[in-house]
């Protein structure tokens, strides 16, 4: 070993011990992306619940979506969408399309006049209709122990006139 040691030199010890360093920590990032294994910790350990106590993994949220909707009668309303979803795969699968998300989400804006959004309670029943529509156009289940879209978070909500 010390022989090894002494036809590396100085750069090939420390070549070796860098690599020493990195490699586990590449690895484990590798085996984060083929979801092997995960690092935010919303696995199976982070569930796992002591008897009597309830642990809800933290939100995982999606970048905010920024649109331009109108109401059934004609109000113009700009809002920000922000979507929980705390499974990666789901998370991927929201990202990837964002044009069909926002327009799923303008659709759900447009069954609602601008008094009703306006008034009290408006802002959580457009909130309701699309949490439900997004866990429609996922495929989830009521049934499922797994939910795929947690929650749904309006703000910066504006609504004009025609």
């Amino acid at each position: 070993m010390k022989k090894l040691f002494r036809d590396l030199g100085w750069h090939g010890l420390l070549v070796v011990g860098v690599a020493a360093l990195l490699l586990p920590a590449a690895g484990i990032a590798t085996l984060d992306t083929l979801d092997l294994y995960d690092l935010s910790g919303s696995g199976s350990a982070a569930r796992a619940k002591a008897p009597g106590l309830t642990l809800e993994p933290a939100p995982a949220w999606l970048d905010p979506l920024n649109f331009v909707a109108q109401t059934v009668d004609g109000h113009v309303v700009t809002l920000e969408v922000a979507i929980d979803a705390p499974d990666k795969t789901t998370r991927r699968a929201l990202a990837s399309d964002t044009a069909q998300l926002m327009l799923l989400l303008k659709l759900q804006v447009g069954t609602m006049p601008a008094t009703e959004l306006k008034g009290p309670g408006g802002i959580e029943r457009l909130t309701t209709r699309m949490l439900n529509a997004l866990r429609d156009y996922m495929g989830d289940d009521a049934d499922d122990q797994l939910v795929q879209v947690r929650r749904v978070a309006i703000g910066n909500l504006l609504v004009r006139r025609p």
